[in-house]
């Protein structure tokens, strides 16, 4: 019953969740280094933890998230200044919509087993 399996893709977060069996988890995880496209997207791939319950996984996953979250200030005063520069006006790199794409994404994950 326990495969592998992606449990959640988020392409505007760059976030995939994969449940692996424990027998599995070396050779997965060695496969990530060669992975280069997923989605039709170039990536790079890093394993950003390791977590023997889903549980963890989704306390380890909603710490990524915050995380993430902390950093959009930053890169919206970045992507501001880039704007000015080139005259293409202010645009922020979050906006309204992307935040019920975020809360249904922390409900996905809560509901992860």
């Amino acid at each position: 019953a326990l495969e592998t399996q992606v449990r959640l893709w988020d392409p505007f977060t760059n976030l995939l969740l994969i449940r692996v069996p424990r027998k599995d988890y070396p050779r997965i995880r060695a496969s990530l280094t060669v992975w280069t496209h997923f989605g039709g997207r170039r990536i790079v791939a890093s394993v950003l933890g390791v977590h023997g319950s889903a549980r963890t996984a989704k306390r380890g996953t909603m710490l990524y998230l915050q995380k993430w979250l902390q950093g959009q200030p930053q890169k919206q005063q970045e992507q501001k200044q880039q704007q000015k520069g080139a005259g293409v006006g202010n645009k922020p790199l979050v906006p309204e919509q992307e935040h019920k794409r975020l809360q249904s994404l922390l409900s996905i994950i809560q509901n992860i087993d």
